[in-house]
């Protein structure tokens, strides 16, 4: 992907060193994952798009993920790696059930299926997601840097103090 001048890349460098780290663990190695620097949804904290037979996932994060806690942003980054492995469930419902569609009642009943198929297969990733992820470790994000104002009334407060001894 080509990168924008002068536009800022949403996905900074020490995010995509932790899920690489991640994706290893997680015995994804064979996989690629592609973090898109276009952010997600605004109403989730980040999605994936699999592609399983090419073994490719392009995962999308909120604009405000460096915000985030590491606890939470860790859960989130496995939950979206997990998609890898379980993505397949859907796919083959979705593969199997739409031929069947005249056979056991129309497009409806087929898509209610496959939709609750996706439904619970998300709820089990959420699952295994929170049960693992106590097991990895978290995120090296960069530390916040504190604004120039406070620190600089902080280092007139204590001129002031030196001032009064």
């Amino acid at each position: 992907m080509a990168a924008q001048r002068g536009k800022k890349k949403h996905i900074e460098a020490w995010m995509l060193r932790y899920v690489n780290s991640m994706k290893k663990m997680l015995h994804l190695s064979d996989w690629t994952i592609v973090m898109q620097n276009e952010p997600c949804s605004s109403d989730c904290l980040a999605e994936t798009d699999v592609i399983t037979g090419q073994h490719l996932a392009k995962m999308y994060l909120s604009k405000t993920y460096t915000k985030d806690t590491p606890e939470n942003l860790r859960a989130t980054i496995i939950h979206e790696l997990l998609h890898c492995h379980l993505s397949p469930i859907s796919e083959l419902s979705e593969e199997i059930l739409k031929p069947l569609a005249d056979e056991l009642g129309g497009s409806r009943v087929i898509k209610s299926a496959i939709n609750g198929i996706e439904y619970e297969t998300e709820r089990s990733i959420d699952g295994i997601s929170e049960a693992i992820a106590p097991f990895f470790p978290l995120p090296n994000m960069p530390k916040k840097k504190k604004a120039k104002k406070k620190v600089i009334a902080k280092k007139k407060a204590v001129k002031r103090n030196v001032k009064t001894r």
